[in-house]
């Protein structure tokens, strides 16, 4: 049997205990990329040490309860644009919905996850004002 080269690392939050848990794994795994489930008391280290990035270290800063979230997160590392719309498309096609979702940059590898959070919920937030706006003036 062929071994499948891994496409690339998808970091989870908040997926245990939902309807699509099961399905998303399978997902992942059939598609070939490597998952790691975010659990809360990993919230305040660099996502470049959850995303398995040698040069980056866990910190000894501890996570604040009233700073966690619940919401379903996903966090892309090195996915190819072509594997990225892939995953994007099986995902849609699933049902599987995560509104949450980035893509790891220089620019927020230095972030936790909660810092994260906040900026993806409030980006969120500003599109679905967005689309009720443009619901509202095809009335």
């Amino acid at each position: 049997m062929q071994k499948t080269s891994l496409k690339g690392t998808i970091l989870l939050y908040n997926v245990k205990g939902t309807s699509y848990e099961r399905q998303l794994k399978i997902l992942l795994v059939r598609l070939g990329f490597r998952m790691k489930t975010i659990e809360p008391d990993m919230y305040k280290q660099p996502l470049g040490y959850l995303a398995g990035l040698k040069e980056f270290s866990a910190t000894e800063v501890q996570v604040n309860s009233a700073e966690l979230f619940t919401e379903p997160m996903m966090v892309f590392h090195g996915l190819s644009n072509m594997h990225l719309d892939s995953l994007l498309k099986e995902l849609r096609k699933a049902g599987i919905r995560i509104p949450l979702k980035a893509v790891l940059t220089q620019h927020n590898i230095l972030w936790d996850s909660i810092v994260l959070y906040k900026e993806l919920s409030e980006e969120h937030e500003k599109f679905k004002e967005i689309e009720a706006l443009n619901e509202t003036l095809k009335k």
